[in-house]
């Protein structure tokens, strides 16, 4: 009975770490279009937290980079694709992961975009489910139009909040390292 109860969560834990060609090639569509220009998906890959599949997130870019660095200054249109794949992920988790996001995005310093944080988590007010889909796309002098299932719910911010926001994915400091190598165009291990 040991033996059996063993085998099932070996190939339990065997089955959650293994990427899937869906997860390695999915991510929504392959370009998007903001504004007058057309961006191309640089990477996509799961957000996990203790093993679950929380979001599915791309990376959209006018033209493909490794370099976050570069990519958080630049000042051109770029977005983030989110797609929920969970049942766990809530409108207040969504709001305080975010926020937690920030934190670490800019080390703490949250001070100077603290109204444009709040802007924006009120744009994640109605209830979140298994299934939506955000798009959170940069255009420089627009700010961030943060959409739920092609519905605009808000614009927000310049480029310093862009380059906090981007940075929760893919700055120095990111919410996981693995989902940061993903969008810049590395394999996602989970």
């Amino acid at each position: 009975m040991k033996s059996a109860i063993f085998l099932v969560a070996s190939a339990l834990v065997l089955s959650l770490s293994v990427p899937t060609a869906e997860a390695a090639e999915g991510g929504g569509p392959a370009t998007l279009s903001i504004g007058q220009m057309e961006l191309a998906k640089n990477g996509v890959g799961i957000r996990s937290k203790m093993m679950l599949s929380l979001y599915e997130c791309s990376l959209y870019l006018p033209q493909h980079s490794n370099n976050s660095a570069a990519i958080l200054d630049s000042d051109q249109p770029m977005a983030v694709r989110i797609e929920i794949t969970s049942r766990f992920v809530s409108q207040s988790k969504m709001i305080a992961s975010l926020n937690d996001g920030f934190k670490k995005s800019t080390g703490g310093n949250t001070a100077s975009i603290s109204a444009d944080i709040k802007k924006f988590g009120d744009c994640f007010s109605d209830p979140i489910k298994m299934g939506d889909v955000f798009v959170l796309a940069y255009t420089p002098g627009g700010g961030v139009v943060v959409s739920k299932n092609n519905q605009p719910k808000g614009t927000v911010g310049d480029l310093a909040f862009k380059k906090a926001l981007m940075g929760i994915w893919i700055g120095d400091n990111p919410v996981d390292q693995n989902l940061r190598t993903a969008l810049l165009g590395g394999a996602n291990l989970r």
